[in-house]
Formats: structure tokens, C-alpha cells, sequence
């Protein structure tokens, strides 16, 4: 199972930018004398890549890479990722995407990466390029196949009833295993072998990840905000929220909304 950086030799670090696009918004023919690469989370948005005459798409939770030298054009609307500039040595000729199964992790080590850099602080540079290193054996330990196994077409109706159903508070995984016609207890095991997590799990992340986006957004107390995700009460929610974030809703909602009021869109940031 090939990933992205298998060949790279080294990486240095030039930025890390934490940028926020607002409209949709079309670049062509990118130049292709940038002598850096990209490597660019997702937090959100949707963005297609057209390079040497293919299409990419990237979609949120995605990690994309554009080495240096490639040229590409662009098409996507209101966003928000997390980009790293880095020289490479060895870098490949294509546009790569990975789709990392612990999206909430993955989220959390691009985000902590940006703020060592921000930081500025003594020493960053390497606390960065460790940061960065981590990031990597994370991806590689996460990455999906490309290509659906005999194990995974066995549960995929379970896994698109997660997909539409896990803010649903009646979710079970017995009701999964009856899916794929198969005992509660062979379903579970199927499903940790291929996704590396048990499905109750699976729900579990998928419904902290939408209530970071609601306490993000910051329309609803933290009350509906549990009722929105499929949490039975208030207190089960915030339990289960502050053991995955390490922080409470109220504490991340308030957090988030500082951080928004001073957040603007960089437009020189190429994916």
C-alpha cells in the first residue's frame, strides 16, 4: 500500500497556513515553476484538481499533495484546510490524495502542527518538522485502499447506514449486523479488521465530528447540539466529547469562535 511520501528522502518545512475561502472560486493553469510542494487537510469544502489530464477530488477530511514542478488547475467553493509548503527531495510527479480513517485525529495533528509554527516560540522548527514526521506515520498507519476489499463488500450496506444514519439516536450495531446478514459478532469483527476501529466507534466519530461543526458554527446551545448528533442526553455528549477533544463543548465552542473573528482568507495558498 503505497502512500504519497514512501519516496521522499527528506522534508523541510517553508510555512503552514490555516486558510479560509468563502466563495467558490476557479484557478487554471497554476504555474508549475514552484520549486515547493503542498500537503493540504481538508476541514472542511470540496475542491477539483485537474493535472495532466486527470481530475482529483478532494473532499473534506481528505489529505491532498501536490509536489513541486506540477501544474494544475483548481475548481472549489467555500472551504477551510490547514496547507504546509515543504521542499521535498524525491517528490513523485502526480497529485496524490489520501483518505485517512480517523479523520478527527488526522484533523487534530495538521491543526497542532499549525500552531507550533504559529507559535514561533524557540525551537519550532523542529517541534514542526517532528510534528510533521508523526503526521506521516499517521497517514501511513490510516490510509484506506483504493480499491474496495472482499471484507469491506460484505459490510457495505452497514457502512452506508452509518453514512445517512449515524446522527440517528436508534442506531445499533446489531441492527448493522442484520444488514449484512451476519451475526452481531462476526459483523463486528469484519469491520475492526477492515477500518481498524469497531463500528460503535465508527458512529461515535462521525457524531463528534458533527458536533465540532455545529459548536463551530455556533447556532445551537449545547443541549440541541447533542440532540442533533444522536447523543441520548447532555451529560453522555459532553462526556463522550471531552475524552475524544479533550476539552469540553462549551470550552471548544468558545475557543473556535475567537479563533473565527480573527481568521481571514489567504488567497496565496494555491490548494
Amino acid at each position: 500500500m503505497r502512500v504519497f511520501f514512501e519516496n521522499i528522502k527528506a522534508m523541510k518545512i517553508l510555512d503552514v497556513y490555516r486558510v479560509k475561502r468563502y466563495s467558490a472560486i476557479e484557478k487554471k493553469g497554476w504555474s508549475d515553476g514552484r520549486s515547493w510542494a503542498a500537503i493540504a487537510f481538508r476541514i472542511s469544502g470540496r475542491s477539483q484538481f485537474e493535472s495532466n489530464g486527470r481530475l482529483f477530488s478532494a473532499d473534506e477530511g481528505s489529505v491532498i499533495y501536490i509536489p513541486s514542478g506540477v501544474s494544475f488547475s483548481r475548481k472549489g467553493g467555500s472551504e477551510e484546510l490547514v496547507i504546509l509548503h515543504v521542499i521535498c527531495h524525491g517528490d513523485g510527479d502526480c497529485i496524490e490524495i489520501a483518505n485517512p480513517v480517523d479523520r478527527l485525529q488526522t484533523e487534530k495533528s495538521f491543526l497542532d502542527l499549525y500552531e507550533v509554527w504559529q507559535e514561533k516560540s524557540e525551537g519550532y522548527e523542529y517541534r514542526a518538522t517532528a510534528a510533521l514526521y508523526r503526521l506521516l506515520g499517521h497517514l501511513k498507519r490510516q490510509k484506506k485502499e483504493d480499491t474496495p476489499s472482499f471484507k469491506s463488500s460484505m459490510i457495505v450496506n452497514a457502512v452506508n447506514i452509518i453514512d445517512s444514519e449515524f446522527d440517528t439516536p436508534s442506531l445499533t450495531v446489531s441492527r448493522l449486523a442484520r444488514a449484512c446478514n451476519m451475526s452481531e459478532e462476526y459483523f463486528r469483527m469484519l469491520y475492526k479488521s477492515e477500518y481498524g476501529i469497531s463500528p460503535r466507534k465508527a458512529i461515535t466519530e462521525k457524531r463528534i465530528e458533527k458536533a465540532c461543526r455545529l459548536l463551530q458554527a455556533g447556532y445551537f446551545n449545547i443541549e440541541r447540539v447533542a440532540e442533533e448528533c444522536g447523543f441520548p442526553n447532555t451529560k453522555y455528549f459532553s462526556t463522550v466529547f471531552k475524552k475524544k477533544m479533550n476539552t469540553s463543548p462549551s470550552q471548544y465552542s468558545k475557543r473556535n469562535k475567537n479563533q473565527g473573528r480573527k481568521k481571514s482568507e489567504n488567497n496565496n495558498c494555491s490548494v
